[in-house]
């Protein structure tokens, strides 16, 4: 019991250490500006499952995988309530939140627009070079999980290095560093399982609280970019486009972007192993029997798997994967952890001090830092400890808000021009900052 004790109080220290030291594993040093810390810890592809010849049917792929970004609608002011109102709780509470997904298809899901937050449209992906294929297990426009893999889940959705700059030209970004600093941050970084750098060491995005007006200025042509993007690869799909330029556009809603990891599977079909992508939620989903409306429902990834994990509906599914998605749970710590073990190319439990010190998991590749209210009503960043994991955001409530100028005919004649012009549409020159609820800078 001790010696328990000793580790933990080390445990602390040295992630106070770490954060005074900006080494970047916490997830103070690593999101800045965004509330996403999608710092990872490479394993090596020798273990288990990770890439070598296995009797599953269903494997993890060591190489390969990258992000898939999509776009939520919220009331304003459900993100990061006031702190003074303590019966409102942030939308992505710790403890009483919800958790988003992407949704993929041509229309909105049902109730879409009554959901604050809860399902991403119009996903976006950036994928690796190692497996050229579109196959996806995804949650379809109508809210059922595919059992299957989607052969064209990706098809026309993939993002390259000149899409990105083309967006970017469109919405008329300031900074020329912009599409690199998009492209470094998530077009490099597509090996999901390896080391990666969180993206805000490119993007460097900065709190609109902390921000100057060109600080700002960056901030929102990141973000409309992002948008540009989707609109541009969801320009023959108009529910799509209009619903992102409606929010875009509303005075009593916004909008975030959605950042989950994906990763490569080999699926064993007709004999052969067939690479396929999946999201942490979506595996989720998947392996456990879960509706999209029961795993959003939960407020963090613990709670979710305190229910689900004893409630396996294809074991031959988790059977290859489950580790590599879930990480090694500790007693000691009374919770799921970042390392997914030797064996499989990774960490042992014994050799972290804490959790989330090494991030192999898939959960872990990307995990929350946005707004949880604590018991003693502050509203504050969420932590890893909070086990908001499998995604995070930029929210254009703490970023950036650009004055919005409703489509007129003066200023936009057909809706496929104000694709191109995103951003442009007034020569915006003031910047509006939307925090716990007012308008302010």
């Amino acid at each position: 019991m001790r010696a328990s004790k000793f580790k933990r109080i080390l445990a602390f220290i040295l992630a106070v250490i770490l954060i005074l030291g900006n080494s970047g594993v916490t997830s103070l040093a690593a999101t800045g500006g965004m509330h996403g810390d999608n710092r990872g810890d490479g394993i090596r592809s020798s273990g288990g499952g990770s890439g070598g010849k296995s009797n599953y049917i269903v494997t993890v792929l060591a190489s390969g995988g990258g992000w898939k970004i999509s776009f939520l609608r919220m009331e304003r002011g459900v993100y990061r309530p006031d702190e003074n109102e303590p019966d409102e709780r942030p939308v992505y509470d710790a403890s009483t939140g919800i958790t988003p997904i992407s949704v993929n298809g041509d229309t909105l899901p049902p109730g879409y627009q009554s959901e604050d937050g809860r399902y991403g449209i119009a996903p976006i992906y950036f994928l690796d070079n190692s497996w050229n294929y579109d196959r996806e297990f995804i949650v379809n426009s109508d809210l059922t999980v595919s059992r299957d893999y989607v052969s064209n889940a990706i098809t026309g959705k993939r993002i390259s290095e000149s899409d990105v700059q083309k967006a970017a030209t469109k919405v008329g970004a300031t900074d020329k560093d912009i599409p690199t600093a998009i492209w470094q941050a998530f077009g490099e970084q597509t090996n999901i399982l390896g080391d990666t750098i969180a993206a805000n060491e490119f993007l460097k995005m900065v709190p609109a609280e902390n921000a100057d007006e060109a600080q700002l200025k960056r901030n929102e042509d990141i973000i409309n970019t992002f948008v540009q993007l989707m609109l541009d690869k969801y320009k023959e799909n108009p529910a799509i486009v209009q619903e992102i330029l409606r929010v875009k556009e509303s005075e009593t809603e916004t909008y975030a972007i959605l950042m989950e990891p994906v990763v490569a599977l080999s699926v064993l079909d007709g004999g052969k192993g067939k690479a396929a992508y999946i999201t942490p939620a979506v595996w989720a989903m998947r392996t456990y029997g879960l509706s999209p409306k029961q795993y959003t429902s939960y407020p963090n990834f613990s709670k979710m798997m305190k229910v689900a994990k004893n409630n396996k509906v294809d074991s031959a599914f988790y059977d290859g994967t489950g580790t590599h998605f879930h990480g090694l749970y500790s007693n000691e710590w009374e919770g799921y952890t970042g390392v997914i073990g030797k064996a499989l190319g990774g960490t042992n439990l014994s050799s972290v001090s804490f959790p989330f010190e090494k991030r192999e998991s898939a959960f872990s590749r990307m995990i929350f830092t946005g707004w949880v209210r604590r018991a003693d009503g502050s509203i504050d960043n969420a932590k890893p400890e909070d086990y908001k994991l499998g995604f995070g955001l930029i929210h254009m409530e703490d970023y950036a808000y650009a004055e919005v100028t409703p489509i007129t005919p003066t200023n936009s004649m057909t809706t496929s021009t104000t694709m191109t012009i995103l951003g442009q549409k007034s020569g915006l020159t003031k910047y509006q900052c939307w925090i716990s609820n007012h308008w302010r800078c």
